[in-house]
C-alpha cells in the first residue's frame, strides 16, 4: 500500500507547535512523498512493462497539446541564438529545458488536473479496492509518457533552430558555413544529448506532476 498519498496535513498536528512545526514539517513531508514516490514508480517500472494503452494515450495527449507552444518557444529562441548570439553559443543543451518547460505548462498541467479529478471523483480509491497498483496503473503511464513526449518536443526545438540559421543569409553568411553549422547542431552526439537530457527532465516533470495532483487535498467546496 502506497501511503505517500495519505500523509497528514500539517493542520493535523497539534495546535500548540503548529507555528513552530509548521514552516520545516510541510516541506519536509512534501519532498519525503514525492521521494517515497518516486522510488514506488522506479520499482513497479522495474517490475512488470507499464501499461501500453494508457501510456500511448498519455503520450498522445501530452504531444497533441505542446507541439504548438513548443514551436512558438523555440521560434524566437532560434532568432536570439542566431542573431544575437552568434549561432552556437548555447548548443543543444539547452533546448531540453526549454521542451520540458512547455511540457510542465501544457502537457504535465493536463495529467495534473486529469491525477486530481480522479482523486475527487475517488477513482483513486477504487482502484484500490479493486486491487489494482495505483503507482503501476495511474503514475507510471503518465510519468513515461510525459519522458518519451518531452523527447521530440526537444527535437523539434533543435529543428527549429537548425532551419532559422536561413536567417545568417542576411548577414551574407555562405551557404557552406549554414550546413556546416546545421551538421554540427544536429550531430548524433547533440541528437544523443538532447534525448537523454530531455527524457531525464521530462520524467521529473511527470512525477511531479503526478505527485501534485494526488496529493492536493480532496475536500474541495
Amino acid at each position: 500500500m502506497t501511503t505517500y498519498l495519505e500523509a497528514p496535513t500539517v493542520s493535523d498536528t497539534d495546535p500548540g507547535d503548529h507555528l513552530i512545526s509548521s514552516p520545516i514539517e510541510k516541506p519536509r513531508r512534501t519532498f519525503t512523498g514525492f521521494l517515497r514516490m518516486a522510488l514506488d514508480t522506479l520499482g513497479a517500472m522495474l517490475r512488470r512493462p507499464p501499461a501500453v494503452g494508457e501510456f500511448f494515450r498519455q503520450a498522445w495527449s501530452i504531444a497533441r497539446v505542446s507541439v504548438l507552444p513548443m514551436c512558438m518557444v523555440a521560434i524566437p529562441l532560434a532568432v536570439v541564438i542566431v542573431l544575437v548570439l552568434e549561432a552556437l553559443v548555447f548548443g543543444p543543451t539547452g533546448f531540453p529545458t526549454h521542451a520540458v518547460l512547455v511540457a510542465a505548462a501544457t502537457g504535465a498541467t493536463v495529467v495534473f488536473a486529469e491525477a486530481d479529478s480522479s482523486r475527487i471523483q475517488q477513482e483513486i480509491d477504487a482502484m484500490r479496492a479493486r486491487g489494482v497498483d495505483v503507482t503501476h496503473g495511474f503514475v507510471v503511464p503518465r510519468v513515461l509518457a510525459t519522458a518519451v513526449a518531452a523527447v521530440p518536443l526537444a527535437l523539434i526545438a533543435v529543428g527549429a533552430a537548425g532551419v532559422y540559421f536561413f536567417s545568417a543569409f542576411g548577414k551574407h553568411t555562405p551557404l557552406s558555413l549554414f550546413i556546416g553549422n546545421l551538421a554540427q547542431l544536429m550531430s548524433p552526439t547533440n541528437m544523443l544529448i538532447v534525448a537523454i537530457e530531455a527524457a531525464a527532465l521530462g520524467f521529473i516533470g511527470g512525477l511531479v506532476a503526478c505527485y501534485k495532483g494526488l496529493s492536493a487535498p480532496a475536500d474541495r467546496s
